[in-house]
């Protein structure tokens, strides 16, 4: 079954988290797969792009999504309590998760 996937979903949530870690200077191996993620998207290769999402551990401590994010002076979310940065970082992750599993669902299906 040769079944076109749309790549534009995943490919959106992968890059609105890749920015929001960099504008929080969150440092962090995990993000080397989540780039590697996006090109792989970017170039249609959708294999790659699963197995680099699944590179990245979600859930529980230690897993990419453990992290606290913090505000930072002149920064575009410095205005945002803690907890609002926090429950955006998590949405985004959400987002980015989803869109991934679905991916990688549509993928199945499609062999």
């Amino acid at each position: 079954m040769n079944q076109k996937i749309d790549l534009d979903q995943p490919a959106e949530a992968t890059r609105k988290l890749i920015e929001f870690c960099e504008e929080q200077d969150y440092k962090t191996t995990f993000l080397d797969s989540i780039k590697a993620c996006s090109l792989a998207l970017d170039s249609g290769d959708r294999e790659k792009a699963v197995k680099s999402f699944e590179a990245v551990p979600l859930g529980g401590m230690g897993c990419f999504n453990d992290w606290m994010p913090t505000p930072k002076s002149g920064w575009r979310f410095s205005d945002k309590s803690l907890a609002k940065i926090a429950k955006q970082f998590d949405e985004l992750v959400e987002n980015w998760s989803l869109a991934m599993r679905s991916l990688k669902q549509a993928n199945e299906e499609a062999k």
